[in-house]
């Protein structure tokens, strides 16, 4: 995996995350005015997903490897 760095229109920078084969694999929802701006966003995308948890769209948390027959661990609910 790597991250490039890629200048487009009006002298903006956008960065992507790519696979082995330079497949794109996620990138950047905006656009910087400089390329450090863009290196300063990869950096702060590194540094905070390394602790970032799994949600499905209902809030409850995913985990590598459980079945999906596991109750869903949901924070959100209210006790009855």
């Amino acid at each position: 995996m790597k991250y490039v760095v890629i200048p487009v229109r009006g002298g903006r920078w956008v960065w992507e995350l790519r696979d082995a084969e330079g497949d794109a694999v996620c990138g950047s929802t905006g656009n910087f005015p400089t390329r450090d701006a863009a290196l300063q966003a990869i950096h702060a995308v590194r540094s905070l997903t390394q602790k970032a948890k799994i949600f499905d769209p209902l809030g409850n948390v995913l985990e590598v490897g459980a079945p999906d027959s596991a109750a869903p661990n949901t924070p959100n609910a209210t006790p009855s």
